[in-house]
């Protein structure tokens, strides 16, 4: 992985060591990214004996990557979200996703983990009139739910924006934003304050069951589990070949310009709000604490690192914030993120003792955190019928191993289709 800039703010990392002996736990996690250490913590504070195996080091996935927006609700609208799960169900999940970004910031608050919180609201920005109804029929669903959403007055987008490029915008005040590498790092620290157990550069290699427990194996040592839950999402391997061809891993990018002089950085979302926009090909930005323009997204690609996604990233900044001239970056790097079909998250039962949460479908920090809870309470002997998200079996994508063409035929056409020019 490329430096990004999290890193580059967080060199320091809490020393975790490998596992270099047998273990035995109640249930073993794999993966220290946000939904594994949100589980962890949960758990711990249940009384449960609960290790994390992290191949890498903490958030060195997506958790870390990310662009650090905080967003309520789901990929889908609320209506949406009930037509395809029902009433029941689906009014549970809009509400367990609207309430995420209070969860995140309690735990910030509770934990006082240092990750340069700010939660001054979520700005939807629509490129086209066609859009801007759509946006404007989403803002009326969440506001009939309670939620403290609006419309943004045409003559203040500029204003509010930074840029004359959109359309419109709503804005929805639950949302804010975190340096999202160091609260990945302070959740695992409140996870491990709990009482759970975490082990850094300690891949799991393959597992075995006998009789009622899991056998996991590492390079350095083997872990005894009653229960296993697979926290990896769009970084899978580990799962079973079903579950791991229900998640489509797309890749894309983020850039972090240097700091930028006083009359550029004050022109962009002065309000201190994050922003991200509803064209075909997405595009986030945000100002970071130290006055540096981050945005991500507005390419994708089922493969590799390449210099096309950061490219990509320039060129929309260029045509939304003309005033910054030539954009300098400093920092370009790229990660995984899961997709599952129907873009709404899910817990996979696997049998045998084994959960897989994936699907934050670019929710991440806000879902992940929440829903390790409720994976949590899964482990713990919660009805499925009571969980707030979906459980089911795995739901492969049909003609997965041709999903890079895919990603890429998808692509294509949303560069002839978007707003992206």
């Amino acid at each position: 992985m490329s430096l990004s800039l999290w890193l580059a703010e967080n060199k320091t990392s809490p020393e975790y060591k490998s596992i270099d002996e047998g273990l035995s736990v109640d249930v073993a996690i794999i993966g220290g990214g946000i939904m594994g250490l949100s589980t962890a913590r949960h758990l711990a504070m249940a009384g449960v004996r609960v290790c994390v195996l992290e191949a890498a080091d903490i958030g060195w996935g997506a958790s870390g990557r990310n662009n650090g927006q905080v967003i309520p609700g789901l990929k889908r609208d609320p209506d949406e979200v009930i037509h395809k799960l029902g009433p029941y169900l689906g009014g549970r999940l809009i509400d367990f996703s609207g309430r995420a970004p209070d969860y995140v910031f309690s735990l910030i608050e509770q934990y006082k983990i240092d990750c340069d919180a700010v939660r001054n609201g979520w700005i939807q920005a629509f490129p086209d009139q066609a859009s801007r109804r759509l946006g404007e029929n989403r803002i009326d669903q969440w506001r009939k739910r309670g939620a403290p959403v609006d419309m943004i007055a045409r003559d203040k987008l500029k204003s509010r924006l930074g840029t004359e490029w959109y359309a419109g915008a709503g804005i929805d005040m639950r949302g804010g934003a975190v340096n999202p590498l160091a609260y990945t790092r302070g959740l695992a620290t409140a996870a491990v304050t709990e009482g759970a157990l975490i082990y850094t550069n300690t891949p799991v290699q393959n597992m075995n069951r006998s009789g009622a427990i899991w056998m996991l194996s590492t390079p350095n040592g083997k872990i005894l589990a009653g229960k296993v839950i697979i926290c990896t999402n769009a970084y899978r391997d580990i799962m079973r070949d079903k579950a791991r061809t229900s998640i489509i891993p797309v890749r894309t990018a983020q850039i972090a310009t240097q700091p930028l002089p006083e009359n550029q950085w004050r022109s962009i979302l002065p309000g201190g709000e994050v922003a991200s926009d509803s064209c075909h090909l997405l595009t986030s930005f945000r100002i970071t604490p130290d006055k540096r323009l981050i945005m991500g997204g507005a390419d994708a690609t089922g493969g590799g690192e390449h210099s096309g996604l950061s490219a990509s990233l320039v060129k929309a900044a260029s045509v939304r914030f003309p005033q910054l001239g030539d954009v300098d970056v400093a920092y370009s790097w790229s990660g995984y993120l899961g997709i599952t079909k129907d873009h709404l998250p899910r817990i996979f039962n696997l049998g045998d003792g084994i959960l897989a949460p994936i699907g934050c479908n670019g929710r991440g920090i806000a879902m992940a955190t929440t829903s390790g809870e409720v994976v949590a309470d899964l482990a713990m002997g919660l009805s499925q019928d009571n969980s707030p998200i979906p459980v089911s079996g795995p739901r492969p994508f049909f003609f997965h191993r041709f999903r890079n063409v895919g990603i890429a035929a998808h692509v294509q056409l949303s560069r002839f289709r978007s707003c992206f020019l």
